[in-house]
C-alpha cells in the first residue's frame, strides 16, 4: 500500500502491483466502505474498471441473449397453429429481453416493428463471445 486518501464518503487506496499503479476507490454505503471502482492504466482504453465494465456488460449481455435467441429445434419449422404460437412467443421473450438493454433508438429502429428474429442476429453471438487478444493483453498486470 503506497498512500490512503480520506474524502468523506470517499477513500481512495493506492497501490503498486509489479509496478503497476492500481488505484481502489471505496463509498461508504450504510455505513460500510464498499469498492466503487478499481483504476489502473490500460492503453487505449478507460482507466475505471467501473467505466469499462459499463461498457462490456451490455455487450456481454447481449451475446448471451443472442446465444439463447434461435428457437428450439422442434418450433424452427412450424407445422401447427400451436408450434406457431409457441414460436412467436419465443421471439416476443427474445425481442423483449433486448429491448431491455438496447437504447432507445435502438429499439425505435430495431425492435419496435419486429415480430421475429433475424437469423443473422443468432450469429452475432460467436462475433460477441469471442475474447479480444487486445482486450485480455491490455487486462493482464504484469508481474
Amino acid at each position: 500500500m503506497e498512500d490512503i486518501v480520506f474524502n468523506g464518503d470517499l477513500t481512495e487506496v493506492f497501490t503498486l502491483y509489479g509496478g503497476v499503479p492500481i488505484t481502489y476507490v471505496l463509498r461508504e454505503n450504510s455505513g460500510e466502505l464498499r469498492i466503487d471502482d478499481v483504476q489502473f492504466p490500460m492503453p487505449d482504453k478507460p482507466n475505471s474498471v467501473k467505466e469499462l465494465m459499463e461498457i462490456v456488460i451490455p455487450a456481454y449481455q447481449f451475446a448471451q441473449i443472442a446465444a439463447k435467441s434461435q428457437p428450439p429445434e422442434d418450433l424452427q419449422t412450424p407445422s401447427s397453429a400451436k408450434e406457431l404460437d409457441q414460436l412467436g412467443s419465443h421471439y416476443f421473450q427474445i425481442i423483449k429481453q433486448m429491448q431491455s438493454i438496447c437504447s432507445f433508438d435502438f429499439n425505435h429502429t430495431v425492435w419496435k416493428d419486429t415480430e421475429i428474429v433475424p437469423d443473422t442476429f443468432f450469429s452475432c453471438r460467436e462475433h460477441l463471445e469471442t475474447p479480444s487478444p487486445l482486450f485480455v493483453k491490455s487486462m493482464r498486470i504484469n508481474r
